[in-house]
């Protein structure tokens, strides 16, 4: 007869085998360097997100506060220049001022003197345009003065059958010429051509008649609804 063997494990060898197993469960190897890294990679970077949109945000909100403070530094000092100048503007005199705009080609015994030329214009619209240049309609106060008015209307209107507004009046029952304050003219008084002043009481607003031939040039007197060239205005700081 043959014995049968059967090829179980010895229990040294199972104790051994179990010892073992048991022994790799309670000291699992360490990780290594590699693997710690690559799991710290794999972790979002949450912090350094929020820190860089913290940091743009702050930066953005300084420019624009910086912005703004710039902004209201110039309207402060915009608004101060501006205060300034019509501060200085309100101190000078009208005369001053005629000067500095361009409105005095004339100046006589402290008033400027200037023409507006503009076709068919009656007196109370060449009062309109003295008033919104800071005049009225001019007065003529001597035989000089007459002759310097003679040459602002030679260099600026060339040409025949010009009138220009004053603001001088005419009574043709007295036969005497006012200024407009109503006090009476005294000096001699140049007429345009023959044939004035009309005895009309009804034409008794003044107006200075420009000729080509500047001998001719002279005072007419008509209706304020009259249609002339243009009006003569009077800057002065006793308007």
């Amino acid at each position: 007869m043959y014995a049968k063997f059967t090829d179980s494990p010895s229990p040294d060898s199972e104790t051994v085998t179990q010892g073992s197993v048991e022994l790799e469960n309670r000291n699992p190897d360490p990780p290594t360097q590699a693997s710690t890294t690559a799991k710290e990679q794999a972790k979002p970077p949450i912090c350094g997100s929020v820190f860089r949109i913290t940091t743009t945000a702050f930066l953005i909100c300084l420019v624009v506060l910086l912005a703004f403070t710039i902004a209201n530094l110039y309207l402060v000092l915009n608004a101060r220049s501006v205060s300034y100048l019509e501060n200085s503007l309100s101190r000078i005199s009208k005369t001053s001022k005629a000067k500095l705009i361009g409105r005095c080609p004339v100046f006589y015994q402290g008033s400027c003197y200037f023409v507006h030329w503009r076709d068919n214009t009656v007196f109370n619209e060449g009062a309109k345009i003295c008033k919104s240049n800071g005049g009225l309609p001019a007065n003529i106060y001597s035989k000089l003065h007459f002759i310097s008015i003679k040459a602002l209307l030679k260099r600026t209107h060339v040409g025949q059958g010009n009138s220009v507004w004053t603001g001088m009046t005419f009574n043709a029952t007295s036969g005497r010429a006012f200024y407009a304050n109503r006090t009476e003219v005294h000096f001699d008084f140049v007429w345009y051509r023959h044939g004035y002043p009309i005895d009309n009481p009804s034409k008794d607003q003044l107006s200075l008649r420009h000729h080509f031939d500047t001998k001719y040039d002279g005072f007419i007197n008509s209706g304020p609804e009259k249609l002339f060239g243009g009006v003569l205005c009077e800057i002065g700081d006793r308007d």
